[in-house]
């Protein structure tokens, strides 16, 4: 009960120690006319203090490998310090490591739990903890923490002593506890800290094959369910504890039933039944965050914001503060351990039931302006994503890395925006905007159906708006998505609404591009007659305007028309030129297109090694640039 209960725990050694009392006054009693018997042999001395390890305890090898290797290859006093978040199992991998090294240090083991997330135990009193297990009658009620530290050196100089510090607060709690050489020190932490000599280990959570072992070890009938449940428990160790042992003592419940109740409410199910606090994980993750101040707590609670990883400028859009201050507040979080840091990437990133924890304490006004700040942060790195890949050249692979990288991030900003659009103009508007902020590349990442529904949304609120400039705009993204899907009716309309609206307001380069798009639209049905003058009166606006990537799949588009019609000699010319347009200006999404259109001419031509020349040309840059779609196309051609 001692080792389930720390409550009980503090009551029984209180009990212990007055118990000891007494038996000391009886013996003094009955030996006060024998001066020559000496009294300190009656003294109870505390010197292996080691909790058991935990008997289920699986996986982390190489871990604990690492601790004892760091404790036994030492210069001065070994220090191995664990961090990591709560529940990560910093404790019980300690515990597994000191008692495989115990005979190493056969004069005394001790253990003490600094408290450092709940009433964190001063230096002083750990160090009479310590003084006092070896020293039970040392009268310690004078002295002072120096006094202690050097008594406490005294000691356990020469001796070969393993001390066990779990949950310390922070380096400063337990620099005055540093061992003499002969020693060995374990401590634990949820901080980061660095102290002298010191090996730190932070854990992570478990692989998946190491979570599914732990509970297949806790619960032999958890089965195949045994890896959703691990996922459900975000492979935290303490988590995977709570629900294999749930399963365990209630056998009227199924592994299946219980995998249900963790995707309802998670952190409700990981909670133990017998009111300790430790197998509490919603307790277990507030202790941290009780340690925040108000303000950041409040950051912290508009982290749940975020789906997925993020740098450290998403942080600051979304708290509204400056670089320094935004460094400095996910600096302390990622020392805390309630935020991890791949510096291979430079990205942060929430467990995903500490995600959950943190979007409990969230209110909804506070919901409100962190998702308004995210949708519009990640609109515009859409945007600074798209006209990089418009530049052509290196900027091409620049852009669509920066949009893959951010894409889980764009993707719930529209999905937020939709669904919140009533709320506020600004968030309507946003649903406006978003489909122009990436218009260039939306359509290589995004499945049609689903830019679709992006791109309805936005003519709707457009229209509600009054602007007819996005409404025209998104129309004609609408013709050409439909295009995409064979859908040539829809496109036709689409792309003569848009059309008609443009040459309304007087936007020459939108109808230009309508009038391309009208041409394709033509040329698709079949009607490559129809689709000449659509593309001719498109290139006279285009060379206006001196827009050359407009001329050049205008002049391409001419092309595969006269091709259509039996005029490969026209055709050939055309794309070419339209060839040459792209490779001068970089455009490498076109340039494939055009050098595919040339194997195209080949193979109708009855000339199929040229044409697989073309076409393996253009495969590669598709690969390149990452167009799945045209991938798809020349591999099938």
């Amino acid at each position: 009960m001692a080792l389930a209960d720390e409550t009980f725990r503090e009551n029984a050694r209180a009990l212990s120690d007055l118990r000891v009392v007494q038996i000391l006054k009886r013996v003094e009693q009955h030996l006060a006319n024998q001066s020559s018997v000496n009294q300190e042999q009656f003294a109870l001395r505390s010197l292996h203090q080691l909790p058991p390890a935990p008997a289920d305890f699986t996986g982390r090898e190489e871990q604990l490998q690492q601790v004892v290797d760091a404790l036994a290859q030492h210069k001065g006093a070994a220090i191995s310090g664990l961090t990591g978040m709560g529940g990560i199992g910093k404790t019980a991998l300690g515990l597994v490591a000191a008692h495989r090294i115990e005979s190493q240090y056969p004069d005394a083991q001790i253990f003490l739990d600094l408290k450092g997330v709940t009433e964190p135990l001063s230096a002083s009193d750990a160090l009479r903890h310590v003084i006092l297990s070896f020293e039970p009658q040392a009268d310690l009620r004078e002295a002072n923490e120096d006094g202690l530290a050097a008594l406490y050196q005294s000691l356990l100089t020469d001796k070969k002593v393993l001390v066990f510090m779990d949950n310390a607060r922070n380096a400063a709690q337990v620099q005055s506890l540093i061992l003499p050489e002969s020693c060995a020190l374990i401590v634990t932490s949820r901080l980061n800290f660095s102290l002298p000599n010191m090996n730190p280990l932070k854990l992570n959570v478990l692989p998946e094959n190491q979570a599914i072992d732990l509970l297949h070890e806790l619960c032999k009938r958890i089965g195949g369910t045994a890896k959703d449940i691990a996922e459900l428990c975000g492979y935290l160790p303490l988590a995977l504890r709570i629900a294999g042992t749930f399963l365990a003592e209630h056998n009227d419940w199924t592994p299946k039933e219980y995998a249900e109740r963790l995707k309802a409410k998670r952190l409700s199910a990981l909670k133990g039944e017998e009111q300790d606090e430790r197998f509490d994980l919603e307790n277990v993750l507030g202790e941290s965050y009780e340690q925040l101040t108000q303000d950041e707590q409040k950051y912290w609670r508009m982290l749940a914001v975020f789906p997925a990883s993020f740098k450290r400028e998403g942080g600051a859009a979304v708290w509204e503060l400056d670089e320094d201050a935004t460094r400095d507040v996910l600096s302390k979080f990622n020392r805390m351990s309630l935020l991890d840091y791949d510096k291979r990437t430079e990205r942060y990133s929430l467990h995903d039931l500490l995600a959950e924890f943190s979007n409990i304490k969230l209110s909804d006004e506070e919901n409100l302006e962190a998702s308004l700040h995210h949708a519009k942060y990640f609109m515009n790195v859409a945007e600074v994503a798209d006209n990089l890949y418009c530049q052509g050249g290196e900027k091409v692979m620049q852009g669509l890395g920066l949009l893959d990288a951010e894409w889980t991030h764009i993707q719930a900003g529209q999905k937020w925006a939709v669904a919140n659009m009533n709320i506020r103009k600004e968030i309507v508007e946003l649903v406006m905007l978003y489909p122009n902020a990436s218009e260039s590349c939306l359509h290589l990442r995004l499945l049609s159906r689903k830019l679709i529904d992006w791109l309805i949304s936005a003519v709707d609120v457009a229209r509600l708006l009054d602007r007819k400039d996005f409404e025209a705009t998104h129309l004609g993204g609408l013709g050409t998505v439909y295009r995409f899907l064979g859908e040539m009716r829809e496109a036709i309309k689409a792309h003569e609404q848009a059309l008609e609206m443009l040459h309304a307001i007087g936007d020459f380069s939108g109808e230009a591009s309508n009038l391309g798009n009208l041409g394709r639209d033509y040329f698709e049905l079949g009607y490559a007659g129809q689709a000449i003058p659509c593309y001719e009166k498109a290139l006279t606006i285009f060379r206006t305007l001196g827009d050359r990537q407009g001329e050049a799949n205008s002049i391409g588009h001419i092309g595969m028309a006269y091709h259509v019609i039996n005029e490969n000699l026209k055709a050939v010319e055309n794309i070419k030129k339209a060839l040459a347009i792209t490779q001068e200006i970089g455009d490498r999404k076109n340039e494939a297109s055009w050098i595919g259109c040339l194997g195209l001419i080949h193979e109708s031509s009855n000339d199929p090694t040229r044409a697989l020349k073309q076409y393996d040309k253009a495969l590669a840059i598709t690969q390149e640039i990452g167009d799945r779609l045209n991938v798809g196309i020349w591999l099938g051609n």
